[in-house]
């Protein structure tokens, strides 16, 4: 099993909307089946703040990173640095997409535990128009780094992502992506398959995991944003935050106590001089000194 789910959902078949993405899931669905250390995610739906969307597919590759596909059907047409399909423009329509895509991206890598220095997985955007023939450079437009159009699918998804997306060392990504962090990212992108209710593919994640499916869904509710997430830091809280680490340095507890996330501890305890920039213990501790000036 190389897509999941590995059925296009039976709800979208007849949908005359969804003809372009069924067309595209089954060419994947073919090139991938016997591509090891790579997996295919159909329509994951994420959850940020004050927005909700899915998004086309996901391709997560242990040697090149994680590569999200933005898929436009019908026909589109660039004229001059516009994107237009049947004479509208397009552009706000795909900009939206590509920084949802870029804020998901962020919190994956955030929320994943790296077991080697990663600076960090690199994460590509990719525009998929399979009823259309591009007149001009695929692989140079701002914003994305490769379009997939009728003329690359003819000569293969595949070798149109080994072309666009070389494994090389870049961006200061040299190790592959290990089994461990593959399996965290795996099932990040899993569950929120599983969120799109559209697709129905509780029952086949449960066969795959050997997790029952309550168990699964209790695991998402865990893993939404904790309360104090984004909310501004107080002198309080900061004193509170400084206490908790002298007492016990247990970053992971210290951040369910203070209901934020693991990285905004790591990176409020930066600004306290309690860590480095490589996240190693200060030594001697300094004293307590406010970064926030509310109290």
């Amino acid at each position: 099993m190389k897509i999941f789910p590995s059925n296009f959902p039976a709800k979208r078949l007849k949908n005359p909307k969804y003809r372009a993405e069924l067309s595209f899931f089954n060419e994947l669905s073919k090139e991938y089946i016997d591509v090891d250390a790579v997996q295919v995610f159909y329509s994951p739906v994420f959850t940020e703040p004050n927005e909700k969307r899915d998004i086309d597919f996901v391709i997560v590759d242990e040697s090149r990173g994680v590569i999200f596909i933005e898929l436009k059907g019908g026909a589109q047409v660039r004229s001059g640095s516009v994107w237009r399909r049947d004479g509208e423009c397009i552009d706000n329509e795909v900009d939206r997409q590509i920084n949802f895509q870029r804020v998901v991206s962020a919190r994956i890598f955030r929320d994943v535990r790296f077991e080697t220095e990663h600076n960090g997985v690199p994460f590509y955007h990719l525009l998929a128009v399979p009823d259309s023939l591009l007149r001009f450079e695929r692989n140079r437009l701002t914003g994305l780094h490769g379009i997939i159009d009728h003329t690359a699918i003819e000569g293969g998804i595949r070798n149109y992502i080994r072309s666009a997306i070389p494994v090389r060392e870049r961006d200061g990504y040299v190790n592959r992506i290990s089994k461990r962090e593959f399996e965290q990212i795996w099932f990040k992108f899993a569950t929120a398959v599983l969120s799109n209710e559209e697709l129905d593919a509780g029952e086949e994640l449960e066969e795959i995991t050997g997790v029952p499916l309550g168990e699964i869904t209790q695991s998402i509710s865990r893993d939404e944003e904790p309360t104090n997430h984004g909310k501004p830091w107080t002198m309080d809280d900061e004193r509170y935050l400084y206490n908790l680490y002298l007492a016990n340095p247990d970053l992971q507890k210290i951040a369910e106590i203070m209901e934020r996330r693991l990285g905004g501890i790591k990176a409020r305890l930066q600004r306290l001089g309690l860590l480095d920039r490589s996240g190693q213990k200060v030594d001697p501790v300094p004293e307590f000194k406010s970064y926030s000036r509310r109290k």
